[in-house]
C-alpha cells in the first residue's frame, strides 16, 4: 500500500512538472509574436505606436532642422542591374525591404519603411535622410515580410555596421557611427536617420545614426 502511494505521489509530480513545462514552452513560442497579436486586439497600442513615430517628425524644432547634415561624396555610378525600387538594405539584420514614399506617415508604414518625404534623399541631401519602420508591425504581415520591412531587429545593430540604399539605381553606402535610445533626434550632423519605438506604447525610441562613405 505504501508503495503504491509513493508510486502515485511520483506521478503527480511528474505530470505536474509536465503541465509546469508545457506552459513554460507555450509561453516561449508566443512570446515572439505577442506584441504582432497585442496590435491586432487592441487598436489603441497601434495607434499609439504610429503616433510615437510621427509626433517625433512633427515636433522637430525649426532651429535644430537647420543644423543639417555634412556634404557626402560624389554620387556613386548609375548601375542599370539595380533595381528600380529605391530600397533600404541592413545586411547585419536581414532587412531589405523598399522605402515608401507617402505624404500620410500611417500609409507609408503601413507597408514597412517609410522616408520622411520633406526630409533629405540620397541625392538631395542637404537634411539627413530619416527612415522610420513599426519595430513590430502587424499579424497580417508574414514572418518573412516583417524581418525585411520593419526594424524589429534595429537594437541589434552596433557601430561600424554598414547600410545600403539603392536610390534610383545608384548605390549608396553608409555606416553607423551613433546607437542610442532617446525621445528625439540628438545629432542632426548625420547623412541618415534610423528609428522606431523601443516598446509597446513608449515614448522612448531607438535611433541609429549614420554617416555616408560611399
Amino acid at each position: 500500500m505504501n508503495k503504491k502511494r509513493v508510486l502515485n505521489k511520483i506521478l503527480n509530480w511528474y505530470i505536474l512538472v509536465g503541465v509546469v513545462m508545457l506552459v513554460v514552452a507555450t509561453l516561449f513560442i508566443l512570446s515572439p509574436i505577442y506584441p504582432y497579436i497585442w496590435f491586432q486586439i487592441n487598436n489603441d497600442a497601434l495607434a499609439k505606436e504610429q503616433a510615437n513615430v510621427v509626433t517625433l517628425i512633427n515636433n522637430i524644432d525649426e532651429e535644430e532642422r537647420s543644423n543639417t547634415a555634412p556634404e557626402t561624396p560624389d554620387l556613386p555610378s548609375f548601375d542599370s542591374s539595380l533595381t528600380s525600387t529605391n530600397t533600404l538594405l541592413i545586411p547585419s539584420i536581414g532587412v531589405v525591404g523598399a522605402i515608401n514614399e507617402n505624404s500620410i506617415p500611417e500609409n507609408g508604414l503601413s507597408k514597412g519603411v517609410w522616408r520622411v518625404s520633406e526630409w533629405g534623399d540620397p541625392i538631395n541631401n542637404t537634411n539627413p535622410i530619416i527612415l522610420a519602420s513599426h519595430r513590430f508591425g502587424y499579424l497580417a504581415w508574414s514572418n518573412s515580410y516583417r524581418k525585411k520591412n520593419s526594424f524589429e531587429n534595429l537594437p541589434k545593430t552596433k557601430v561600424g555596421d554598414t547600410i545600403e540604399i539603392i536610390w534610383e539605381q545608384r548605390r549608396f553606402r553608409y555606416k553607423i557611427y551613433k546607437v542610442e535610445e532617446n525621445t528625439k533626434i540628438a545629432d542632426y550632423k548625420a547623412n541618415l536617420i534610423l528609428y522606431t519605438c523601443k516598446t509597446l506604447n513608449s515614448e522612448i525610441r531607438v535611433f541609429r545614426y549614420a554617416m555616408r562613405v560611399e
